[in-house]
């Protein structure tokens, strides 16, 4: 009884991964951004950072998406953001904090 619910072998063989594509094929069809939501979620909590006046953990936030996206919306975004801070740094008399957003920015 016991044997007639187990599937045979070649049931159990998973069917042959389909051919990879060729190197042109790869370069010329540009995927979908597996970041975006993440990128999304990240830019929200360094907003929400920034409403909290949390400005150092909303810098790092920022940075990080201007640095290693800077192809994205968020990173344009960010960018303002940043600018943002620096001005207030500068109106707060913190010059060298300002200077170095201006710098990590160029």
């Amino acid at each position: 009884m016991i044997a007639e619910n187990i599937p045979s072998a070649a049931t159990d063989v998973a069917p042959p991964l389909a051919p990879a594509p060729s190197f042109d094929e790869v370069l010329s069809q540009p995927a979908a951004d597996p970041a975006s939501p993440l990128l999304a979620h990240l830019f929200k909590m360094a907003d929400g950072y920034l409403a909290q006046g949390a400005l150092w953990q909303a810098m790092e936030i920022y940075l990080k998406i201007v640095e290693q996206h800077q192809s994205t919306p968020e990173a344009g975004l960010a960018c303002e953001r940043l600018l943002k801070i620096a001005e207030r740094h500068e109106k707060d008399g913190k010059g060298h904090l300002a200077r170095s957003i201006y710098e990590r920015l160029l």
